[in-house]
């Protein structure tokens, strides 16, 4: 009987080892770990390049200079001893006696005075000599309507001659010959004689088109005209075709 039960016994413990070697321990599986979410503020987008815009190039238009201007002496012929001046700076220069007939100012108490301030000045240009016995000058007016340019025709050039006849001192006016400047144009030159010294004023208006122009050469006639006078009112005529052509 104790033999039995050593037998049951030992069957029992058999039994018992088979089952726990035979479940064994659960494998350990490592937790799967969830897919990482991604925030959409931590997504930076993609700098989106903006195409460069094309700058069209800017035409600078090419300056040209104003009707009526002269930059140096040599554009009208003069030498190298004349200097550029303003029109005004150059009136305290001219004879204060012959500032009327010169066209500087006008004399109210002439009723013959040529009226110089009539039309405003546009342009102008004026050159002396170091010791100023030569002066070279003119400027050109506007003259945008026919009436106008009539107007100045009339006074400027079909009365301007005896205009100086009755404004000058002594009366030694004449006109000069072959003057054929621009459309319409009249010379004309006096002597004056101003404290003892003997000065010639030449004077040439023309006009082209809506632009009337004056030319003058003023000097000690002991000292030589410093340009001949047509010569210089046809070099203004040309500067200022150049200038207003299209």
């Amino acid at each position: 009987m104790r033999n039995l039960n050593l037998t049951v016994s030992l069957i029992f413990c058999l039994v018992l080892s088979s089952c726990t070697m035979s479940s064994g321990n659960p494998a350990t599986i490592p937790p799967t770990k969830p897919a990482t979410s991604v925030s959409q503020s931590t997504i930076q987008p993609t700098a989106t390049v903006a195409p460069t815009a094309t700058v069209a190039p800017t035409n600078t238009p090419t300056p040209t200079s104003m009707p009526g201007e002269i930059a140096t002496g040599d554009q009208l012929g003069l030498g190298a001893e004349f200097v550029a001046l303003s029109k005004d700076d150059l009136s305290q220069k001219v004879p204060a006696l012959l500032l009327p007939a010169a066209g500087f100012e006008e004399n109210p108490d002439n009723p013959f005075q040529v009226k110089w301030s009539q039309y405003p000045v546009k342009a102008s240009f004026a050159f002396a000599n170091s010791d100023n016995t030569k002066f070279v000058y003119g400027y050109i007016v506007d003259l945008p309507e026919l009436k106008d340019q009539s107007a100045f025709d009339a006074s400027f050039i079909g009365e301007f001659f005896a205009k100086m006849r009755l404004t000058t001192y002594p009366p030694d006016v004449s006109k000069i010959k072959d003057i054929t400047v621009g459309e319409k144009s009249v010379g004309v030159t006096a002597k004056y004689k101003i404290e003892n010294t003997i000065w010639r004023l030449n004077v040439v208006v023309f006009r082209i088109g809506s632009v009337g122009a004056f030319t003058f050469t003023l000097f000690v006639e002991d000292a030589g005209s410093p340009v001949e006078i047509g010569k210089l009112a046809q070099l203004y005529a040309d500067k200022i075709t150049q200038s207003i052509a299209p």
